[in-house]
């Protein structure tokens, strides 16, 4: 079975970054119609064959990981943590939409945490300073030329390329109390963000489509982090306050301010610095947040709200819901409003403990009268420490907030590999 996942694997591979096997083969898998002109299809050179090679071995090494050595991720008294993660999305957009047809891309991720003072034995030089950083290769052609939708069916869509995402120093003061962090960093980790909702593929519920629509080059977020600072502060075990300041092209400033109250597990009382840190979490039974960013510079302005909550189902632990509403600029932003929710239930069958299943629903509003929904259902299987495996449907009404556009019927596959 391990054999067989992995070969499907390096498939998947094969066809995100191979022109001639995306364009030939996959379509006969999906029972999708072929090119017009086969002849116009390049063959893969060797040196592809070489590079997509790669993910399929590391893919085995994954599989064949000992058990002892599954789960081993960072804790909060690692010295030097790296990571690695893989994501594959192979879908096909089944019916109406722009056209038919497949798409398949691919992000690699790299992480380091280091923490100085535990590498160097000495606890008082420097103590609660931590590294971090983050890089991305992303490749493969999006499903937004297939649907011709505003909100994207795949959270990992960008442009193709090497990205250094995120670079940053943080200091804790004050006791643990007070997180300050600077460099280049990226707000979707601890701003605009529902933990609850992570399973799904649908862009809108990671940063919601208000707020991920400013600037030239983004707010802040997946794939392209500007450079600031944040302040993040533990004003009680329950209340976090954070704000942020980052600087984007053409003397533009970002500036975000969230307040939080949250409610964990078994853990009722967090220290301080799990609160606060960006390099630690804690299990949340519940949490609410009201946020507001504003765009300043060149004589302009622009800016909005957003607020969240999620929340585990008293005497139901293993299903949460979730929910989210924003509002922009109506003269500056095309998303004027957003609403989305959804419901996650995690072991849902006895024998399958570690997957997740849910159902979300996500509305971009274009101004009064124009707006664009989609429908998730998404089924990730757990199958081993280090590999996870999604099937997902979505349906997309009014792609681009348009009825001249027929509404589309996406389905897919997502692939989660991490060492």
């Amino acid at each position: 079975m391990k054999v067989v996942i992995a070969a499907y694997v390096q498939l998947m591979c094969m066809c995100a970054a191979s022109q001639y096997v995306r364009a030939r083969l996959l379509p006969m898998v999906l029972f999708l119609p072929g090119p017009h002109n086969p002849r116009a299809v390049k063959s893969p050179s060797i040196r592809q064959f070489v590079y997509l090679f790669i993910p399929g071995i590391l893919i085995l090494h994954v599989l064949y990981l000992p058990r002892h050595a599954a789960g081993q991720g960072w804790t909060p008294h690692s010295s030097l943590a790296v990571e690695a993660a893989w994501t594959v999305d192979a879908m096909a957009n089944m019916h109406g939409g722009k056209r038919q047809g497949t798409s398949l891309l691919h992000s690699a991720d790299l992480l380091a945490t280091v923490q100085p003072a535990r590498i160097t034995g000495w606890p008082s030089w420097w103590p609660g300073l931590s590294l971090y950083g983050h890089g991305l290769r992303l490749d493969g052609e999006g499903p937004t030329r297939l649907v011709g939708d505003l909100q994207g069916t795949s959270n990992i869509e960008a442009r193709s390329g090497w990205e250094l995402y995120e670079l940053w120093a943080e200091q804790l003061l004050m006791r643990n109390r007070l997180s300050v962090v600077a460099g280049k960093y990226g707000v979707d980790s601890e701003f605009d963000v529902i933990h609850t909702a992570t399973v799904f593929v649908n862009s809108s519920h990671g940063t919601g489509p208000d707020f991920a629509q400013g600037g030239t080059r983004g707010p802040s977020i997946f794939p392209e982090a500007l450079w600031g600072a944040r302040l993040r502060m533990a004003a009680s075990p329950s209340v976090v306050i954070q704000t942020a300041v980052l600087d984007a092209d053409n003397g533009n400033i970002l500036t975000i301010a969230a307040l939080s109250w949250m409610a964990g597990g078994a853990e009722s009382k967090p220290s301080r610095r799990r609160l606060v840190s960006r390099t630690t979490s804690i299990p949340l039974t519940s949490r609410i947040a009201i946020g507001a960013w504003n765009w300043s510079g060149n004589g302009a302005s622009n800016r909005g709200v957003w607020v969240l909550g999620e929340r585990r189902i008293p005497g139901q632990e293993n299903v949460s819901i979730f929910a989210r509403t924003g509002i922009a600029d109506r003269p500056t932003n095309r998303i004027t409003a957003y609403t989305g929710g959804g419901v996650v239930l995690r072991g849902p069958f006895e024998h399958r403990p570690g997957d997740t299943m849910g159902l979300a629903v996500a509305v971009a509003h274009e101004g009064s009268r124009h707006r664009e929904s989609n429908i998730e259902a998404s089924y990730r299987a757990h199958v081993v420490p280090q590999l996870d495996l999604q099937a997902h449907v979505q349906f997309v009404a009014n792609p681009d907030a348009s009825s001249r556009i027929p509404h589309a019927l996406v389905a897919g596959l997502r692939i989660l590999a991490s060492l």
